[in-house]
């Protein structure tokens, strides 16, 4: 559970400072033309790195789920 948490907690760190700097860009624009695609492209990064991340956990979640399972079996199979 830590792992995922962090997971997430890594996920807004990087996405913060990304928007920190695309701000600094949005400032910079020249025309709204140049405003709308910056801000297109900040969406379709956040989004992606939302999915990534999403994609991170759910494989981490994954493999613990396998291993509660096979520790489960090993030890219903185990004499006792």
């Amino acid at each position: 559970m830590p792992e995922l948490s962090g997971e997430w907690l890594r996920f807004a760190q990087e996405r913060l400072e990304q928007n920190i700097e695309h701000f600094d860009q949005l400032l910079g624009c020249r025309s709204p033309h140049e405003y709308i695609a910056l801000q297109s492209r900040i969406a379709r990064d956040n989004f992606e790195a939302m999915l990534q991340t999403a994609q991170r956990i759910s494989q981490r979640s994954t493999r613990s789920a396998d291993e509660v399972v096979h520790k489960t079996s090993e030890a219903s199979v185990a004499p006792q």
